[in-house]
């Protein structure tokens, strides 16, 4: 154990040469430990480059971020997985580039053309569960671009892994929230492969069930899947100028529906139920009106059973 001790401090440090070295003592006695075998890999590799960790200041702030990516693309060509050595190392790499973006902000602010930066660097501090971290990036992307779904899906994913990780339940209704939203601003680009919380993993493997090898009809049907499992009362609540938006954008694909061909049905099927389940939440736990919640679930009934069956579970908390 005292070897793992030392290599984590002298990577910690980015002192990969002296980190090598112990690594290496560590594989001649155990040849077959893939662990080893990776760790040695990875520190050889960003040893050879270290180069590129002394330069660095005068390069893009994007320069380390994609330097890292392209680390791990060769990890996944030689199909190794993360383990606590590459983790420790990517902690060293990220370190690096937050302290560059400090840097950057406090001389010269963020930019607009900074955004896919921001939004790439939020993904890889999630996966090291630097939570505040994350929110404070993502919190620079919304200001940049506050209609890109892709900061409310990442948002919603860090408040939920969040809550998994930390054991604080109350943070799943705010993940929730910003998932949802993502959806109301485009329901077609959900980033289904780099989801990293159990729970919203869990609704793509249900949905990826059901519709399997359909990549198009699960991007359909995420957003239905994810908004059943989205009745909670501390949901945000939506303001009346949007519940409006969206019984108008309702009454929109009411009409496009009954004329629209076979083709691009299910899409308009899919995002109409989805606008009646976020109503429908809206009824449950925000606004009193009793005629329109009952018509609401007539018109789920109809328009799918499946649903309006999990639909009334949720109702008589039967799950």
């Amino acid at each position: 154990m005292l070897n793992y001790e030392t290599i984590t401090h002298f990577l910690e440090k980015g002192e990969f040469l002296e980190s090598a070295n112990l690594v290496g003592e560590l594989l001649e006695e155990n040849p077959d430990d893939l662990d080893l075998i990776i760790g040695y890999y990875s520190i050889k590799y960003w040893q050879n480059r270290e180069h590129l960790l002394s330069s660095y200041k005068n390069k893009p702030i994007a320069f380390l971020l994609e330097e890292w990516e392209k680390f791990e693309s060769k990890l996944k060509e030689k199909n190794f997985k993360h383990n606590y050595l590459t983790l420790v190392i990517k902690r060293y790499i990220i370190l690096k580039i937050i302290q560059q973006l400090r840097n950057k902000f406090n001389k010269e602010g963020l930019e607009q053309s900074d955004f896919p930066f921001l939004l790439s660097l939020s993904k890889q501090l999630l996966s090291l569960h630097d939570f505040q971290s994350t929110k404070e990036i993502l919190s620079y992307c919304i200001r940049l671009n506050s209609y890109n779904p892709l900061v409310y899906f990442y948002f919603g994913d860090t408040y939920c892994l969040e809550a998994e990780i930390t054991n604080n339940i109350k943070l799943y209704p705010k993940g929730l929230s910003y998932i949802r939203d993502g959806f109301l601003i485009d329901g077609n680009d959900f980033p289904i492969e780099e989801i990293q919380s159990r729970i919203i993993t869990n609704i793509i493997k249900e949905v990826k069930f059901l519709y399997e090898g359909q990549s198009e009809r699960i991007q359909y049907w995420i957003s239905v899947y994810i908004m059943l499992k989205s009745f909670y009362p501390e949901l945000r609540k939506l303001t009346p100028e949007e519940i409006t938006e969206i019984e108008n954008e309702i009454l929109r694909l009411e009409k496009e529906r009954q004329n629209v061909s076979k083709k691009f049905y299910e899409k308009i099927l899919a995002r109409l139920i989805f606008y009646y389940l976020i109503i429908l939440h809206a009824l449950l736990f925000h606004y009193s009106d009793e005629e329109r919640l009952k018509e609401v679930l007539g018109i789920l009934e109809y328009l799918s059973p499946r649903i309006y069956n999990e639909v009334i579970r949720i109702i008589n908390k039967e799950i």
